[in-house]
């Protein structure tokens, strides 16, 4: 019998921050990605009770300029690696919750690892999942699935390429998931948020020098889809190699979304991570 997910806000140093939150136990946050359309729901809600039954207090939040957190102007706010991190770490501190277990896709493993990096005391465990951290200011060469993130101006058929591009060939992208990724983009401030976003990261990319992953020691478990066309799975093969505590679990026939896309073998590994002593 799954719990019901229940829908809250909390205000995280003035951003009113939209997350969802279901179960009790050792905390784990879910970090979604940065493509058009994201959000916490989007990404994690199929597999959040899963975790939830394994005795877990599982929380996803919206990161700010996506879903229904805030998206403060540009002119105002700089959409930087830095300001997700610190949103995140200011997340964990309204909930008052000490020592959370991270889990990122993407974008939100370039923020996994950066919490980790400047509060490494708020972080017990981590998993990174086709995980941001090695990729470098844009130069006009990167991937078609890339450039289609990078620069998605609002379509139907625009948001299908880039589900296209995030998932394996076999994977079935449905009508519902690109409509309701489309939807997310249609609310007001989102799409001003998301390319004051993707702007940054084409001039400063997400990449973390090789001695700040050396830094890190948390038992981190590092998953990636051997398909993946976005971050390519030699970059997790350099960050097992940095981080002192990782694992690497790659998942053949698969894209960039393995929660979506192998949601069983995702929860099922992830579990395990979590639980090991």
């Amino acid at each position: 019998m799954h719990e019901q997910i229940q829908e809250k806000y909390v205000d995280v140093d003035g951003i009113k921050t939209h997350y969802w939150e279901v179960g009790n136990g050792e905390p784990v946050i879910f970090l979604h990605g940065g493509g058009a359309g994201a959000d916490a729901w989007g990404n994690w809600h199929h597999i959040m009770p899963h975790f939830a039954n394994e005795g877990f207090h599982v929380l996803a939040l919206d990161m700010v300029g996506f879903g229904f957190t805030d998206t403060p102007d540009p002119q105002e706010f700089e959409y930087s690696n830095d300001s997700r991190i610190q949103h995140v770490i200011g997340f964990i501190q309204a909930l008052n919750l000490r020592q959370v277990n991270l889990v990122g896709n993407s974008m939100g493993g370039a923020a996994t690892l950066g919490v980790a990096m400047k509060r490494p005391e708020l972080v017990k465990k981590m998993v990174l999942l086709g995980a941001a951290g090695r990729l470098k200011p844009q130069n006009g060469k990167e991937s078609d699935a890339l450039q289609a993130i990078l620069n998605y101006e609002y379509s139907k058929e625009q948001m299908y390429q880039i589900a296209r591009s995030l998932t394996n060939e076999s994977y079935v992208v449905s009508e519902e998931l690109v409509n309701y990724r489309l939807k997310l983009t249609e609310r007001s401030g989102v799409m001003r948020a998301y390319q004051a976003i993707m702007k940054w990261v084409k001039e400063n990319g997400m990449y973390y020098e090789d001695e700040l992953f050396r830094r890190i020691k948390h038992q981190t478990l590092i998953i990636h889809g051997k398909n993946d066309k976005v971050v390519p799975v030699a970059d997790s093969w350099e960050m097992l190699n940095l981080l002192e505590n990782a694992s690497l679990y790659v998942v053949p026939n698969c894209g960039h979304w393995v929660m979506l896309e192998y949601p069983e073998e995702f929860v099922t590994i992830t579990v395990h991570h979590l639980k090991r002593p």
